[in-house]
C-alpha cells in the first residue's frame, strides 16, 4: 500500500486490503518506530459490500454490471469471484459508477458468469488527534483479522507532508508528451500515480519524505519522471534514450533537493533545534 503519513495533533485516516478474501471484522494496532503503542487493537472499519453481477462479463471488458451498487466507492478495489477455487478470480478498482453499472480502471482478465460475486476489500482505521500527539518515523499498523494473515502497513507521524496526489496526467505529459499513446489502456492510473509519489519519496530518504518546506510544486516534476522511470521496460528500443535522458534529469533533481531541504531532524516545524544537524555532500565526477 501507500506511504501513510498522520499529522501531529491531528489524526488521519490509515487503511489496508485484503487482496484474497473480505474480512468482516479486523482490529488494529499502531506503533511508533520505537515501538511504543499509539492503538491498542481497536476496531477497525472494514468495507463489507457485498454483491453480485448481473449479466455475463468477458475477459477484456472494462465495466460491471451488478445487482446493486450500493456502497461501491470510486478508487477502492473489490474482489470479483469466489474464494474457493470454482471460479475464475481478479482484483478490480472501480473507475466510476453510473446506477448498477461499474466501470473498471482496466480490462478484466477472465470470464464470469451473471451471478458472480463483487466484494469489498478494504479495511480503515481514524486515528485521533490525540493519539497523534508524538512525531514518529518509521512505524507501523497491524490489521489483525479474525481469521488468516495479518497486514502490516508503515506509517508515519508527521507535522506536514507531501500530498498524498502529488501529480496527475498533466505533469506527466508535460514530462515525456509522447507517452500518452504509450499508457497501456488497462492502467490503473491513480494508482500509478501515486506508486510513482511512493517511489519517489523513498529515493528521497528518511525524513525528507513528509515535509514541503521547499513546497509540492518543487517535487511534481521528479515524480512525474519516476512515472515514466517506472515504466521504461515498457517501451521500444527507440525510447531508451530519451529515458536515460530522464534518469539523468531524475538523479540531478533528487540531488538538489536533498541539498537544499532545510533539515527539520526533529519534525518540529524548526530547523534550529538541537537535533537538527546539517551533513555535507560530495559529488565526485571522474574526467
Amino acid at each position: 500500500m501507500d506511504i501513510q503519513a498522520l499529522i501531529k495533533n491531528v489524526g488521519g485516516t490509515i487503511e489496508t486490503y485484503f487482496l484474497d478474501r473480505q474480512v468482516t471484522t479486523c482490529t488494529v494496532s499502531l506503533y511508533t518506530s520505537t515501538g511504543t503503542k499509539k492503538v491498542d487493537t481497536a476496531s477497525a472499519t472494514c468495507d463489507t459490500t457485498s454483491t453480485t453481477t448481473s449479466a455475463i462479463a468477458e475477459a477484456g471488458d472494462d465495466t460491471l454490471t451488478l445487482t446493486s451498487a450500493s456502497g461501491v466507492v470510486e478508487g477502492r478495489q473489490y474482489l470479483l469471484g469466489g474464494t474457493d477455487g470454482s471460479e475464475p478470480r481478479e482484483v478490480v478498482t472501480a473507475k466510476s459508477i453510473s446506477g448498477t453499472v461499474v466501470t473498471l480502471w482496466g480490462a478484466l482478465n477472465y470470464d464470469h458468469a451473471t451471478g458472480t460475486t463483487f466484494k469489498g476489500l478494504r479495511v480503515s482505521y481514524a486515528v485521533s488527534s490525540s493519539a497523534c500527539d508524538t512525531l514518529f518515523w518509521d512505524g507501523w499498523a497491524d490489521f489483525i483479522p479474525s481469521s488468516g494473515d495479518v497486514n502490516t502497513e508503515i506509517v508515519y507521524c508527521v507535522l506536514r507532508k507531501i500530498p498524498d496526489d502529488l501529480i496527475g496526467e498533466p505533469d506527466i505529459m508535460m514530462v515525456f508528451p509522447s507517452g500518452r499513446e504509450m499508457l497501456d489502456t488497462g492502467i490503473d492510473l491513480p494508482r500509478a500515480l501515486r506508486e510513482a509519489r511512493d517511489q519517489f519519496l523513498f529515493d528521497l530518504g528518511g525524513k525528507n519524505r513528509a515535509h514541503t518546506v521547499l513546497g509540492a510544486s518543487v517535487f511534481r516534476r521528479p515524480c512525474a519522471i519516476k512515472f515514466w522511470l517506472l515504466r521504461r521496460h515498457t517501451m521500444g528500443d527507440e525510447w531508451q534514450k530519451t529515458m536515460d535522458v530522464l534518469k539523468d534529469e531524475y538523479e540531478t533533481l533528487v540531488t538538489k533537493i536533498i541539498e537544499q531541504a532545510p533539515v527539520d531532524a526533529d519534525q518540529d516545524g524548526s530547523t534550529s533545534g538541537v537535533n537538527d544537524g546539517g551533513f555535507t555532500m560530495v559529488r565526485l565526477d571522474r574526467a
